[in-house]
């Protein structure tokens, strides 16, 4: 917009002794554009506002700091600015019907105390959740570096499996079908323990554990039970995934 005015100023001078009657009507439109434009931002200011009611709303409501991996994204759609907007002597007043709150479309209603002017303004909100997304194309029987991946927020509503929220927590696992670039990492797309795999098998007894190795006979990830064979006694047992590479087995 700043250009725009830049602009018509420079058009103004180029016209100057060309004819004055140019340059008052280039200088009419830089003060109407002007004009448009703070009543754009006046339009602005009252969403903004809106979108900062909702947000305290929200957080009355459910307090988002609950869980360290969620937040709200919060789009205040813009006005038309072919509303006019009186003056209003007192604050304007922004209200909300409380059902609203859980919907993706959240409509406030901006109201002047002093007289019988309102509006009805709208603000999107998406509920986002963090994730580990690839930052490339992987293949099945790649081993997850840190290079791979990274933490994106998406919506929550994309998720159908469960995920993970830190990097830390996947390192060293194993893809087990093609992921894309952007895909959130998700339990059904790795393996902690892939069939096949050596794994450490960890016995806990009388708070001793006893530890030994064996082979993977089926897919897990944390906390599924799975068949593992003892490599020392040859014998299959049904062990819990606790680790990457790691299962643990109570006796």
């Amino acid at each position: 917009m700043k250009q725009n005015y830049q602009h018509l100023l420079r058009i103004g001078q180029f016209f100057f002794c060309q004819s004055r009657y140019i340059l008052r009507l280039i200088t009419l439109l830089f003060l109407t554009h002007t004009a448009h434009a703070q009543e754009g931002q006046i339009h602005t200011q009252l969403m903004v506002k809106a979108a900062e009611h909702v947000a305290l709303a929200l957080d009355n409501a459910a307090p988002t700091h609950d869980d360290p991996y969620k937040k709200i994204s919060l789009t205040p759609l813009p006005l038309d600015t072919r509303i006019l907007i009186p003056t209003c002597a007192t604050a304007l007043n922004y209200s909300h019907d409380h059902a609203d709150l859980a919907q993706a479309s959240i409509m406030v209603k901006i109201a002047c105390p002093d007289n019988d002017w309102f509006v009805y303004g709208t603000v999107k909100q998406q509920r986002l959740i963090k994730v580990i997304v690839a930052n490339r194309l992987l293949v099945p029987n790649t081993l997850i570096t840190a290079q791979d991946i990274e933490v994106k927020y998406i919506p929550e509503r994309r998720v159908r499996y469960a995920v993970f929220h830190d990097t830390g927590a996947i390192l060293g696992t194993k893809v087990k079908r093609k992921i894309r670039s952007g895909v959130a990492l998700a339990s059904n797309l790795l393996c902690f323990v892939c069939k096949g795999d050596s794994v450490k098998i960890i016995a806990l007894a009388d708070g001793l554990s006893i530890k030994t190795q064996g082979i993977a006979q089926q897919d897990g990830t944390l906390g599924q039970t799975i068949a593992v064979k003892n490599s020392r006694s040859n014998k299959q047992i049904m062990a819990t995934v606790i680790d990457v590479a790691q299962v643990g087995v109570a006796i």
